[in-house]
């Protein structure tokens, strides 16, 4: 069965059970901030009109201040979608500290000073690669201890 949806201000709304529905936490819906906004536009103050729709005078002056900016597009819910990623690390400079972690077994601190690359991104590098602890490396058991080939070779 398919939920109905009304048209609300130029925005569609989908409902269930004839409510409609913002999201599960929304304290007002797109009509409810209408209804509080159109409070405030009448005169009421904002803390009254606060109490009488139940959110806090903050919120109630967020609202308003949408409304008069947006008009009644500025009482629908937002994206919360970032405005911007940061960059990415660029693949050859990824290669580069992998490898030299690799290569020396050292640690961020000093893959950093050698390479002249921020600590932070060589962080961030090594553990999206899985590569962020260093195994202890074992050296040659010895006939006294019962270890077998198989087991040096394999790290901690």
């Amino acid at each position: 069965m398919r939920t109905p949806s009304y048209q609300l201000l130029g925005v569609e709304a989908t409902t269930e059970e004839g409510v409609l529905m913002s999201h599960p936490n929304a304290r007002l819906t797109v009509h409810g901030r209408l209804v509080l906004v159109e409070r405030i536009e009448s005169g009421w103050s904002v803390s009254a009109a606060a109490r009488a729709a139940g959110v806090s005078r903050q919120t109630a002056g967020k609202w308003a201040h949408r409304f008069r900016g947006l008009g009644e597009m500025g009482l629908v819910d937002a994206s919360s979608r970032p405005h911007r990623l940061p960059p990415t690390v660029p693949a050859r400079r990824c290669h580069r500290i992998v490898n030299a972690r690799l290569r020396h077994r050292r640690g961020p601190h000093w893959l950093a000073w050698r390479l002249h690359i921020a600590r932070s991104t060589i962080y961030a590098v090594l553990r999206r690669y899985g590569l962020s602890r260093l195994r202890t490396k074992r050296t040659e058991p010895s006939a006294m201890n019962g270890l077998s080939r198989a087991t040096w070779c394999t790290s901690t």
